[in-house]
């Protein structure tokens, strides 16, 4: 689920690794750069493609923190098509890490880190991220990687 923020200032006081992304994003190749360099990901890497980039999100072995917080300021300037393709994989991240399949793998692995991923947002495009993500969605990425 994504959360939304009136008051930016109060966010600082979340319990966890917390990202702010950068603004300004107007393709996929400089989100993925954005996202690379935000969260401090290995070599700065961040995926290439949607899947990559989804695979990333799945994967963030190198946080310590099982509260992963990730906060737009704005949302990627992307084309509908993406912008959906962009939700769609973070709320697949979101609901992926929530899972209690994934809570287990802890028990079986004790190297995996598990995370609850959260993803905040300005409470002002609450209605069209709502837009985008409220029907569902495949989660094969590969179409205009």
């Amino acid at each position: 689920m994504f959360k939304y923020f009136k008051d930016e200032a109060k966010l600082v006081l979340l319990d966890g690794a917390i990202f702010w992304l950068p603004t300004g994003s107007t393709s996929k190749s400089s989100l993925f750069t954005a996202y690379g360099r935000a969260l401090r990901a290995p070599n700065g890497y961040f995926g290439e493609n949607w899947d990559a980039f989804s695979d990333c999100l799945l994967d963030l072995d190198w946080i310590d923190s099982f509260e992963v917080f990730l906060i737009h300021r704005e949302l990627p300037h992307l084309s509908q098509e993406e912008t959906a393709i962009y939700l769609d994989i973070l709320q697949h991240a979101m609901t992926t890490w929530s899972d209690k399949k994934t809570d287990e793998l802890s028990h079986l692995y004790p190297s995996f880190i598990p995370h609850r991923l959260t993803i905040y947002s300005p409470r002002e495009i609450e209605e069209l991220v709502s837009s985008f993500v409220g029907g569902g969605a495949s989660h094969s990425h590969s179409s205009g990687a």
